[in-house]
């Protein structure tokens, strides 16, 4: 992980880390062996998520979390400056891997052109239980996350993208 930097997402309630760290290639498929925590607080309690061996997921689903998230910050920046985000309708964007690690919504918020604001962000992370239906358990939380911690998060997973694809 020599030069590696987490992306990271937080804010008051929770912290979200990921860190691509080398690719894997199956059947014309290219995945990456991924580090990725969740932590949650609330009410003086903490919960983490941390898969010892972390999760593997497909370069083009990192891709797609990178640009859908900033596709709709870019949304929530075109919006007139005395419009409501909730008023507009602006399409939530929601995030799944194949894989069904975690998920990331995000459901709305108010970014200026300077780029300061938040995001109404929600963030899940499935704990590996299978219960007797064969539904997967989540925890998470809905939380408000201020834009320079998304504009931070963006840069770094894209950067540590391109730098797992070149260490390989």
């Amino acid at each position: 992980m020599d030069g590696a930097k987490m992306a990271i997402l937080a804010s008051r309630s929770m912290v979200l880390e990921i860190l691509p760290l080398q690719p894997e290639f199956d059947k014309g498929d290219e995945w990456i062996q991924t580090h990725f925590s969740f932590q949650v607080r609330a009410s003086g309690q903490e919960l983490t998520v941390k898969p010892s061996e972390g999760i593997t997921i497909l370069y083009e689903d990192l891709v797609a979390l990178h640009d859908g998230i900033g596709q709709f910050v870019q949304r929530l920046q075109s919006l007139p400056e005395d419009s409501d985000p909730v008023v507009e309708l602006i399409e939530p964007y929601e995030f799944v891997p194949l894989e069904l690690d975690f998920e990331v919504s995000c459901l709305n918020g108010e970014i200026s052109d300077k780029g300061e604001g938040e995001i109404t962000m929600r963030i899940m992370v499935n704990l590996g239980i299978v219960n007797q239906a064969f539904y997967s358990e989540y925890v998470g939380c809905t939380t408000n996350v201020e834009a320079k911690s998304v504009f931070d998060f963006l840069d770094d997973l894209k950067r540590e993208i391109h730098f797992a694809l070149q260490t390989s």
